[in-house]
């Protein structure tokens, strides 16, 4: 079937029936919450009427069209185990989900989000190289959002980002345990407690050196 260039996506409200003949003219298609048509060229006069009748729209190329085959696609290329793109968790292939990396409905609408699908290097935005495997419980909670979902998208396929990841996490709780039996030291009821002020005070002369706390008096007043 010969595939036409332009999409139109109309959204159902109290005033499409103000267009109905039309769509029905031009062979458009129900989705239940829409129609769509597609075009070759830009329907001047469509559009026209549903500005006029403040029906809302989108208008954008084919390629940007979720395809009915992309599950399928997404399987052919690829070969298993699987693992969530976001959090990592290993996955069964009859309950994984497959996600659009680039939201689809971000792609219609925003010239920045279609930015970003050519920047990694999809053609389409049912290319191999958008498309994820997912646990319903990310796919659920990334929905349409952009922003550092797209970046833990691109960088969950690397085995390297989540060893890097696990040792950063490691890193900033131990940090945040010294940092906290440091601050331990300006409290006067923890002399009290035994071996916790030796170990408070050499985490406090190795995180707040003397040379640090002369220059704050003031600040180490105010914590003690």
């Amino acid at each position: 079937m010969f595939m036409k260039n332009y999409v139109l996506k109309i959204y159902k409200s109290n005033k499409t029936y103000l267009i109905e003949k039309t769509l029905l003219r031009e062979g458009a298609r129900d989705y239940g919450k829409f129609y769509t048509i597609q075009y070759n060229e830009k329907p001047k006069r469509l559009i026209k009427r549903l500005d006029r009748y403040g029906i809302y729209y989108r208008w954008y190329r084919s390629e940007y069209e979720r395809a009915g085959n992309y599950r399928q696609v997404f399987f052919e290329r690829t070969k298993g185990p699987y693992r969530c793109r976001y959090c990592h968790r290993r996955l069964k292939k009859a309950y994984m989900q497959i996600d659009h990396i680039v939201p689809v409905a971000a792609v219609q609408r925003s010239a920045y989000a279609r930015f970003l699908l050519h920047l990694e290097g999809a053609e389409n935005v049912n290319s191999i190289r958008n498309l994820a495997p997912a646990c319903k419980k990310c796919n659920k909670k990334k929905l349409d959002k952009m922003g550092l979902w797209i970046l833990r998208g691109w960088l969950g396929k690397y085995e390297a980002y989540w060893v890097i990841r696990r040792i950063v996490i490691v890193l900033l709780i131990v940090l945040l345990c010294i940092v906290s039996l440091a601050l331990l030291s300006f409290v006067p009821e923890t002399k009290n407690v035994p071996y916790l002020w030796e170990i408070s005070v050499f985490f406090r002369e190795l995180v707040f050196p003397e040379r640090w706390r002369t220059g704050g008096t003031m600040t180490i007043m105010l914590l003690s």
